[in-house]
């Protein structure tokens, strides 16, 4: 079977997504499939936040399945996709014990 796994990249960074995403290509060729890995950039800015879905829903998906793991890569049409969804919002994760503001004149519970 040929397989595409499809990911997001910010430029620069490397991590657990970027980990996962190829050694998900590399269990797919262990099991006999031709597997090969998809990755476009991905800007965050508010005025570009939508040009990476729509370069995901132009690519030529040509394989018999597509694994999508991240923002925006599940855009890309293909009849036989699965979604492996990748949280990308690590920053609430380091926030997680941060005191939030409350509203003016309020105090913090706890």
């Amino acid at each position: 079977m040929d397989v595409l796994v499809c990911g997001a990249q910010k430029p620069f960074v490397y991590g657990g997504a970027e980990q996962h995403q190829e050694n998900l290509v590399t269990a797919f060729r262990a099991a006999g499939h031709q597997a090969e890995l998809v990755r476009l950039p991905v800007a965050w800015e508010k005025d570009r936040l939508f040009d990476a879905p729509m370069a995901w829903r132009m690519i030529p998906a040509d394989a018999d399945l597509v694994v999508a793991t991240n923002f925006p890569s599940y855009y890309v049409r293909h009849p036989r996709k699965v979604v492996w969804l990748f949280h990308q919002h690590r920053g609430a994760y380091e926030l997680a014990d941060a005191k939030a503001p409350g509203p003016a004149g309020s105090t913090p519970a706890g």
